[in-house]
């Protein structure tokens, strides 16, 4: 019996999502809105309908009250629940007061319903910052949060990549290795799932899936192969393509098992 056939649930991450009030009066060249509007038809229209949305970071571009009220208004009209995490681009105060509703929220842990699963979110943003850190009080709370859950599978969602496809300074994750260290110690956590640099990785780390999922908004490719001190030529090596934007889904098995795919749309 194939893996697919056997009792799951299906969750989705979205990522990068950059929304902004009005894009025509920022730097981006392509509408957010727009390219959401469409992942989210391309999500409504799966044959597996997802139990719930999670949003890892970027939610908006620059921070503000209105792109959050913007945001808001595109997520709660499709209809399922949404999990976010703040990004670099973010403000976690505007994120309260602008964006967290019924259908929208922004926990520690989420115990999926009808599962044997939990997702631990990490908030990786460091402030005024573009690079992630995974710092010891993250890892404090990690660790009692992994410990109430009772033996749970565990999925871990945050923003910064732990294998990032660009090796500029603003795509780096301080504290990786104490944070790989955790992983490696701790049976239960099945995935780490995270976005930021806007292409698809899939690497694993002693048997824990490491994912980054493409932004909904545009593609980039990396084309730099050496690390650099500083971000002075970060877009040199950057190519963007608008007419590629994605999403991830992930089906979590009763094993512990997931399976997992990247869909563009």
């Amino acid at each position: 019996m194939s893996n697919t056939s056997k009792k799951h649930q299906r969750i989705v991450q979205i990522t990068d999502t950059h929304v902004v009030d009005d894009y025509t009066k920022s730097v981006l060249s392509w509408d957010p809105q727009e390219a959401l509007s469409t992942v989210l038809t391309s999500i409504n229209s799966l044959p597996v309908t997802p139990s719930l949305i999670l949003a890892t970071g970027d939610l908006v571009h620059d921070g503000s009250v209105e792109s959050y009220s913007a945001l808001k208004s595109t997520l709660t009209r499709q209809g399922l629940p949404v999990f976010v995490l703040p990004g670099n681009h973010d403000s976690v105060q505007n994120i309260s007061s602008s964006l967290i509703s019924e259908k929208i929220s922004m926990i520690e842990c989420l115990e999926v319903e009808n599962s044997n699963w939990a997702v631990i979110f990490i908030n990786t943003k460091v402030p005024h910052e573009e690079h992630g850190a995974v710092t010891q009080e993250n890892l404090d709370q990690l660790s009692e949060t992994y410990d109430s859950l009772q033996g749970k599978h565990c999925l871990i969602a945050m923003h910064h990549s732990l294998t990032p496809e660009c090796l500029a300074p603003a795509c780096q994750l301080q504290g990786s290795e104490g944070f790989l260290d955790f992983l490696s110690q701790h049976s239960n956590i099945r995935a780490v799932i995270s976005g930021h640099t806007h292409c698809q990785t899939e690497s694993e780390h002693e048997g824990i899936k490491l994912l980054t999922t493409p932004s909904t908004l545009f593609h980039v490719t990396h084309s730099q192969k050496l690390p650099s001190i500083d971000n002075s030529e970060f877009m040199k090596f950057h190519e963007f393509d608008g007419n590629r934007k994605g999403y991830r889904i992930l089906d979590l098995f009763e094993d512990g098992s997931i399976e997992s795919q990247v869909c563009w749309a």
